[in-house]
């Protein structure tokens, strides 16, 4: 069983699909736009312990691919599907990953479908880190079927959910209104509960009352997650609020919680040492301090 698949960004969720691809037998090749510059080396190095090819251009990850896979961040997603289709030929599918609004599937697959090659839109429903190339993906679109016969033999867990581009999208941004949601909640209230020295006894009142979760350790989890990638994170919500609004409906909550991933973006950039915390207090206290510096420093300058 031998398949070529070209993969888009070698970052996190490519490597986790990448590496899974080629260790079940797939003929895999990568292009990540990071490969030219200093950072390079370390997804060169990554792809060759994953028995992945590193390409110098898209190009080149596409050319000869049965499908390529489109996994960048989620406001790089346009651009992406349109150099490829510069490279794209007839009869390769192009299955566009990334975490965007259903307006912008569409978008993406009219810049595809030009090229004479055919769009699936795919969306991930769970944490790649844990799950690898196992993750739930759903599909969408004409072509979904033929993409997942494709890749199922080689370990994607791949479900479709409709023929139009944008259903897979919907049910993602739906649902991360919901799961970001949640983690902008617990940090909001974790910095500061934090402050008033009342983290512990939150904590243990939500124990209390559901004690199926350990919420200390969802604590942690979730600011290593959005210290880590909030960002990231920030950017599919803003296509979440997109989502929202084409539904009709404001996007308040949705564009709140982009605000407070964004906020914590800023706080990691500012602070490396955040993105090698693993214990909540330790992330709370430090984002306190920088905090209360930069409110120094804005008052000195006030005066």
């Amino acid at each position: 069983m031998t398949a070529r698949i070209g993969i888009i960004g070698y970052g996190e969720a490519g490597r986790a699909f990448g590496a899974g691809l080629a260790g079940a037998g797939a003929t895999v090749a990568t292009y990540d736009i990071l490969v030219p510059t200093p950072d390079g080396a370390a997804i060169r190095a990554n792809a060759a312990a994953d028995g992945v090819a590193v390409c110098t251009t898209a190009g080149d990850a596409i050319d000869g691919a049965a499908i390529v896979l489109s996994l960048v961040p989620a406001d790089a997603a346009r651009a992406v599907a349109a150099e490829a289709a510069s490279h794209l030929r007839s009869g390769q599918l192009f299955m566009d990953m990334n975490s965007v609004s259903p307006r912008e599937k569409e978008t993406g697959a009219a810049l595809v479908e030009a090229s004479g090659a055919r769009y699936v839109e795919a969306t991930i429903m769970a944490p790649v880190i844990e799950n690898g190339v196992a993750s739930e993906v759903l599909l969408a679109g004409p072509a979904a079927p033929e993409a997942l016969h494709l890749l199922r033999p080689f370990g994607m867990v791949l479900a479709v959910v409709g023929d139009r581009f944008g259903a897979a999208a919907a049910v993602k941004l739906c649902r991360s209104v919901i799961v970001k949601g949640i983690e902008a909640i617990m940090v909001e209230s974790m910095l500061a509960a934090r402050q008033y020295g009342a983290d512990a006894a939150v904590l243990a009142s939500l124990q209390k009352s559901d004690p199926e979760i350990d919420w200390a350790a969802r604590a942690d989890y979730v600011f290593e997650r959005v210290l880590r990638h909030g960002r990231r994170r920030a950017a599919e919500m803003r296509f979440a609020g997109e989502a929202v609004s084409d539904a009709g409906y404001p996007p308040r909550l949705s564009m709140a919680i982009a605000e407070l991933q964004d906020a914590m973006a800023d706080h990691a950039a500012a602070d490396r040492a955040l993105f090698a915390l693993a214990d909540y207090r330790e992330a709370a206290d430090r984002i306190g301090a920088l905090l209360a510096k930069n409110e120094g420093k804005a008052r000195a300058v006030s005066r």
